[in-house]
């Protein structure tokens, strides 16, 4: 009984031995599209490499599109290729994946990814040589993690002004390494805390009343959101170059500046509340107080309780008075004190 079965296993075992025999027990799928409850795979084929993989629900993917689900949606991963994908009715996962990831305002950059997406909880992580980038979502809630090495100021204010589209300047050099964790609920985001180190920058404002030059710059900041609108508190350091906002000139390369504040954000009032700052030039100036802004077409001062301390008096007048008067009487005014303590009110009925 063997011997007459012998010839068959000897052919077929001949026979799934060449290179066109592996290649025929290949699967390929064009299957359009893979759509989930609140996620999208569109121009998507499949292929099993054996039947074995097959039956394990194991893929190599290439797709042309992935729209992902709220809030993450402003995302787009396109041009993908994943060497592990699995597939099971609403769920999808994948790991070892290439894509072309495009955002509004941003220019696409190459990133590893993997992602696991499915009705109650997904994840997504993005990863290239320069930024990292992970999400998690879990019915409404989300939160996401970003890090970023050694980032062109370029692409970083093109990054910034996708939450803030009137930022007013454009970087020429510089760079900025940059760590930021955002989370919500739904379409809007409730905690946001942002830190970022910004090297030798240099850039300028359209109307050319903001420059800055070589510029170091720390920044740590925070906001979190309450039913009338959010609070937050903030510190920056300038530790190197200079600053000009006409017509201040500000040397932090002599006298390096340190700025810390905290308040509250009123959307519906279209006000700024800063309940405490201090504004600290290094042997020039030392300004505190509190003050509210509104801001309807442009920021307005609306009251302000300020402090001024200095122990230099005629540094405090050559970097942050004089350059108002030029061209004028009090152009070249001078003092022999040296300490000067001043508190003033300004209040605005506009």
């Amino acid at each position: 009984m063997f011997r007459a079965f012998l010839p068959i296993f000897v052919a077929l075992t001949i026979l799934f031995s060449f290179p066109f025999a592996r290649a025929a027990n290949d699967i390929n799928l064009d299957i359009g599209a893979i759509t989930g409850p609140n996620w999208k795979l569109s121009g998507v084929s499949l292929k099993a490499e054996n039947f074995f993989s097959l039956a394990d629900g194991t893929f190599r993917l290439t797709a042309a599109k992935l729209v992902l689900p709220k809030p993450f949606d402003g995302l787009e991963l396109a041009e993908l290729r994943c060497e592990k994908f699995r597939w099971h009715g609403k769920t999808a996962d994948c790991t070892q994946g290439r894509a072309l990831v495009n955002a509004k305002r941003w220019r696409a950059i190459k990133a590893g990814f993997s992602f696991h997406l499915a009705e109650s909880a997904s994840w997504l992580k993005l990863e290239s040589p320069q930024m990292t980038l992970s999400a998690e979502l879990n019915g409404q809630h989300w939160q996401t993690h970003f890090k970023a090495k050694r980032l062109d100021a370029k692409f970083a204010a093109t990054m910034l002004k996708t939450f803030a589209p009137a930022l007013p300047i454009t970087p020429q050099q510089g760079s900025a390494d940059i760590v930021g964790d955002i989370s919500g609920s739904g379409n809007t985001p409730a905690v946001v805390k942002i830190k970022a180190n910004i090297n030798g920058l240099n850039a300028q404002s359209e109307d050319g009343k903001f420059a800055s030059e070589k510029l170091r710059l720390e920044i740590d900041f925070e906001a979190k959101s309450n039913d009338k609108g959010w609070q937050w508190r903030g510190n920056a350091q300038l530790n190197q170059g200079a600053l000009y906002k006409e017509p201040l000139y500000l040397d932090a390369d002599a006298h390096p500046i340190t700025l810390t504040a905290r308040g509250s954000l009123n959307q519906s009032l279209r006000r700024v509340r800063v309940d405490a700052f201090d504004f600290r030039q290094s042997g020039v100036v030392d300004l505190s107080g509190q003050a509210q802004v509104r801001y309807r077409h442009q920021p307005e001062l609306a009251q302000a309780d300020l402090l001024l301390r200095t122990d230099n008096l005629q540094s405090l007048l050559s970097s942050y008075i004089q350059p108002f008067f030029v061209d004028s009487p009090l152009a070249d005014l001078r003092s022999e004190d040296t300490r000067l303590n001043s508190s003033h009110q300004i209040i605005s009925y506009a």
